[in-house]
């Protein structure tokens, strides 16, 4: 409801406001951000956080009345999934859902879907291709879009986000997360390589 308040009845027209609940994980605070940036451009932005409001803010909306004080419905109660997707063959995208996943199913040479119901994240790995992120964003579309659940498109936000730049609400979604896993970690690309190089040696014992 906040979005659909003009941001010419603020006592200030050139200063936005981006609010949250106070139970809200970062993640949906910076995507409050980024919307301001597109309803607003050119405005500077001010972050409060609930119980912080100045007056004016309250004002600005006819006055405080009674709201949800908690975040419940903005997470729908449905299993996290993640998706792998990556392109062995030119305009060809294959995407792998991968069950009980950890933090070392996120390959940085491709491009991870993770529904978390309310927000759909992209994760772009540092390797990942300029074609395998182009297909990664349509694929997360049409996911929604040929979505089977009670869930409506426009019910879901979907967030892209690189490695390395992931947001906590994000992090919380594994069981996990050691941000320096990818300093002493081998590539999906080295990973394969090294599975074929084996699977030779074997065959080579064989013969």
């Amino acid at each position: 409801q906040l979005l659909q308040i003009s941001w010419a009845t603020l006592s200030d027209p050139q200063v936005g406001r981006a609010w949250s609940l106070e139970e809200l994980a970062g993640d949906l605070e910076e995507l409050a951000e980024g919307i301001s940036e597109v309803v607003a451009p050119g405005h500077s932005v001010t972050t409060m956080s609930e119980g912080d409001e100045p007056a004016g803010f309250w004002e600005a909306l006819g006055g405080r009345g009674d709201y949800n004080t908690t975040s419940d419905t903005l997470r729908p109660a449905r299993a996290v999934k993640l998706f792998h997707c990556h392109v062995p063959f030119p305009n060809k995208l294959r995407v792998e859902e991968i069950s009980q996943f950890t933090q070392q199913d996120l390959f940085e040479d491709d491009v991870m879907v993770l529904d978390s119901g309310y927000l759909v994240y992209i994760w772009i790995g540092n390797q990942s291709t300029e074609e395998e992120r182009k297909l990664a964003v349509k694929m997360a579309e049409d996911y929604l879009d040929s979505d089977t659940s009670d869930r409506q498109p426009e019910d879901s936000v979907v967030v892209v986000i690189k490695q390395g730049e992931e947001p906590q609400g994000f992090k919380n979604l594994f069981p996990e997360w050691d941000p320096d896993m990818w300093a002493n970690s081998e590539s999906f690309e080295d990973f394969k390589r090294r599975i074929a190089e084996s699977n030779e040696e074997l065959e080579g014992e064989d013969d």
